[in-house]
């Protein structure tokens, strides 16, 4: 069937006419009624005059409207807005009261202690508020109260009431194997995850730990002072490696003991008035301390010694109240007795000191440096070191006037240039002397570094010096015969001087007499007058320049 279209009247047109698709149909100036259904995609106006409305049809928000003569609510549909309370429940509803689950109202007890099984529908909110436990009133949780926090008046306690129960402080809610947590066994025992410190002080100054390898005791890296372990109550202190075997015991006010494989093997506090530390236990009755497991001092109590550990010899051994050895290679080189030392091979040193009265065989060879001032009679084929040699000889005849206690000059004069201002001069003289008459005299050789011009006293040390007289003797080589000899003085002497000079040095025989008269040197002797043998005596002056390392003898023939 085709569509219609409600019919107007059109009054431009003077007819009826369908509405055209579109447009609307007015009904505000006049009522209009129908017996069926009116139906339209939107009513507009008021619906006051509707009836049977059926609610299911509404939608959207309901206006403000009184709803007092509703019945048949259901509340669950109720989404806001407030229900008066008179309409909740049966029972009296005041602020003394309380909604019940089975929909009826209970007067509050506000008397908990009355209150036999007191319950909470929720969590509890102290709303700022503390919840206070007398004396001995304890907190219990789980299903068997199986822990107990309470205080008992003087100790605060947390209890793990149920047998086996370990009681675990835990960082976090994880498990527990949770790495910060400390747990307290049924036994009192407490225990630690690895590398979980127990740490006191301020700073962690002390720190306990297992690493998972190791265990630690030990003092951080801010803490000040010292780490001690101590015993207060005059107990020793034991550490040991395992049960039941020591290892260093520190005994309170005694000694300190060392122990391996439970076997003492060093202790403090030993008898003697020395000794400090004491060896025990050792191989075959000898203690001792090694190093590098080479070489040990050792001691039995008697003997003691170094010891070769290695190719099991001593190197060094002695005795109490007895003798010491040492040795080479195990061989005995030198050893002590009652009444000195035997020398085994060959003793060598930079120096010796002491007597060598008992020495033989000693080989002249050898024989270096500065002898002392000994008696060289009997050394034979000396040789020094001798640089350069001055011979003087005054052949010369000469008489002088002398006066008493007037030192005089006499001819025999030579003169030398040292080689090295280190080296030393040896001054040789034999003169021939006849005074007027016998006096006191003497000669002295004297030195000049000026040519000659003056001289002075040597730095030198005398040798040998000998008078000869007829009284006492003779020297074939300058003597001969003649008359009146007993006035007559052959001198010799031998001086070691120290010029400390390379310049030309020069050296003269000055002659000094208690009493004035006349010297003559040289004697000569005219056989044509006495009948005798012709008789001529000369003076000679010798100056050797000996190298400072040269040794200086006496009395040598």
């Amino acid at each position: 069937m085709a569509d219609r279209f409600p019919l107007i009247a059109n009054s431009s047109a003077n007819q009826i006419q369908e509405i055209p698709s579109g447009d609307q149909l007015n009904l505000s100036g006049n009522n209009i009624a129908n017996a069926g259904v009116i139906t339209a995609t939107t009513f507009s106006g008021s619906g006051a005059s509707l009836t049977n409305l059926p609610a299911a049809q509404l939608s959207g928000t309901a206006a403000a409207i009184n709803g007092s003569n509703i019945t048949n609510l259901n509340g669950s549909a109720i989404a806001s807005g407030t229900v008066s309370v008179a309409r909740i429940g049966t029972g009296t509803k005041d602020t003394t009261t309380f909604y019940r689950g089975d929909g009826t109202f209970q007067v509050v007890n506000t008397n908990l202690v009355a209150d036999s099984s007191p319950q909470l529908g929720g969590n509890l909110d102290t709303n700022g508020s503390n919840i206070i436990f007398e004396d001995n009133n304890a907190a219990f949780f789980g299903t068997g109260s199986d822990l107990k926090v309470y205080h008992d008046g003087s100790n605060n306690f947390v209890e793990a009431r149920g047998v086996g129960d370990v009681t675990t402080f835990k960082t976090s809610n994880s498990s527990a194997a949770d790495t910060g947590a400390l747990a307290i066994r049924a036994n009192g025992d407490t225990s630690r995850n690895d590398n979980i410190k127990a740490l006191f002080g301020n700073s962690d100054d002390l720190q306990i730990y297992y690493s998972g390898s190791n265990s630690f005791i030990k003092q951080g890296s801010g803490a000040s002072g010292n780490l001690y372990i101590q015993a207060d109550n005059s107990s020793d202190i034991y550490v040991r490696p395992v049960p039941s075997e020591d290892g260093i015991i520190v005994k309170a006010n005694g000694s300190i003991e060392l122990y391996e494989n439970n076997t003492l093997k060093l202790k403090t506090g030993v008898t003697g008035d020395y000794g400090s530390i004491q060896l025990q236990n050792g191989k075959n009755g000898w203690q001792g301390v090694s190093f590098g497991g080479a070489t040990v001092i050792m001691s039995d109590g008697n003997d003691i010694g170094f010891y070769n550990d290695t190719d099991n010899e001593w190197i060094l051994y002695g005795s109490r109240n007895a003798g010491v050895n040492i040795r080479y290679n195990n061989v005995i080189r030198l050893q002590t007795t009652s009444s000195g030392a035997t020398v085994t091979g060959t003793l060598t040193a930079n120096t010796f000191s002491g007597s060598g009265a008992s020495l033989t065989s000693i080989p002249a060879g050898q024989l270096t440096g500065a002898l002392p001032a000994i008696s060289g009679s009997n050394l034979t084929g000396i040789n020094q070191n001798i640089v350069q040699v001055k011979e003087y000889v005054c052949r010369d005849f000469e008489t002088q006037s002398y006066s008493g206690n007037v030192q005089m000059a006499t001819q025999l004069e030579g003169h030398i240039t040292p080689t090295s201002s280190s080296n030393k001069i040896r001054i040789t003289v034999c003169a021939f002397f006849m005074p007027s008459s016998q006096h006191n005299s003497s000669f002295q050789i004297k030195r000049s570094t000026n040519g000659g011009s003056s001289y002075g006293g040597l730095d030198a040390t005398v040798q040998s010096s000998e008078n000869v007289s007829r009284a006492t003797g003779h020297i074939p080589s300058l003597w001969g015969r003649g008359h009146n000899w007993s006035d007559n003085v052959n001198s010799i002497a031998t001086v070691i001087d120290s010029p400390n000079t390379t310049g030309q040095t020069y050296y003269r025989l000055f002659w000094i007499s208690n009493d004035s008269g006349t010297l003559q040197t040289n004697y000569n002797y005219n056989t044509s007058q006495t009948g005798n043998a012709f008789c001529k005596t000369v003076s000679i002056l010798r100056l050797e320049e000996i190298a400072s390392s040269a040794v200086t003898l006496t009395n040598i023939t």
